[in-house]
Formats: structure tokens, C-alpha cells, sequence
């Protein structure tokens, strides 16, 4: 189940890995307080109404562009097809407002995987660009 992002949400998000070393804490609490701000999070819940399995954010970049990302919880892999069918449904409900979705991710074989199964086509990579200075990619819903 999808709901409003609270801050109270995030007390039962356990960041799995390798997520959370992709973000710092300062940057993450700042990103989870905007979501709550602006309205622009949700997060999604377990059949269970408790059990947290991520948060998905909306940045809006320009007119009829944004920028999505997705916080997975340790708990997501119990619920992998609910998780993935709640975060493909969001974001093509987003169609309609946005021109252009993109997402930046690890140049791996699973988050390959993952985008492209929710629709996202790979446009290049950006050096330098992870929080560790590695490189990553640019995905894009067009």
C-alpha cells in the first residue's frame, strides 16, 4: 500500500544495502524531511500496514522533467513482486505530468534490471557522480 511520505515512516525504514552506503545521512534526513515538505514521497507499506518496504521520491527538475528515486528496505525482498508491481504503478500514473522521468543508479547488472523492467532506457554514464565518486548512469522514461 502506498501512502503520503511521513517522518515518522522513516523510523521503521531499514536502508538495505548497497543503498545506504550510496547515501549520506545528512543528505538522506534532508531528502526524507523535503519529501514530507512538498508532499513529493510516498512510502510503501506491507500487506501489514507496518512493516515499511521503501520510500519513493519525486524531485521535479524543470517543467515536465523529474527525477524519481526509490529507498528499498531490508524488508522489500520478502514482498520483491508487491514492491516492484507498487513501484512500476507509480510511475507510469506519473506519465501524464512529466515529459521525461529520470533516475541515476550503480552501472550494474541488477539495477539494469530493475530499470529496464520498469521502463527506463539507459542515455549514458556520469563520472564521477556517486557520493564515493564512483560513476553511475543515467536512466530515462521518455
Amino acid at each position: 500500500m502506498l501512502v503520503p511520505f511521513k517522518r515518522e515512516h522513516i523510523l521503521n525504514l531499514h536502508v538495505r544495502e548497497p543503498e545506504a552506503s550510496d547515501m549520506s545521512c545528512e543528505g538522506m534526513a534532508a531528502s526524507l524531511e523535503w519529501l514530507e515538505r512538498t508532499g513529493n514521497g510516498k512510502t510503501l507499506f506491507a500487506p501489514d500496514n507496518k512493516t515499511v518496504l521503501g520510500v519513493l521520491g519525486v524531485v521535479p527538475m524543470t517543467p515536465g522533467v523529474c527525477e524519481v528515486f526509490v529507498i528499498p528496505s531490508k524488508e522489500q525482498a520478502k514482498y520483491a513482486k508487491l514492491f516492484a508491481s507498487e513501484v512500476k504503478k507509480e510511475l507510469w500514473a506519473m506519465r501524464p505530468k512529466f515529459r521525461r522521468i529520470q533516475a541515476v543508479a550503480r552501472p550494474d547488472q541488477f539495477y539494469s534490471r530493475w530499470l529496464s523492467w520498469l521502463g527506463f532506457h539507459p542515455e549514458g554514464v556520469l563520472r564521477k557522480y556517486g557520493i564515493d565518486g564512483r560513476d553511475m548512469l543515467m536512466w530515462s522514461i521518455v
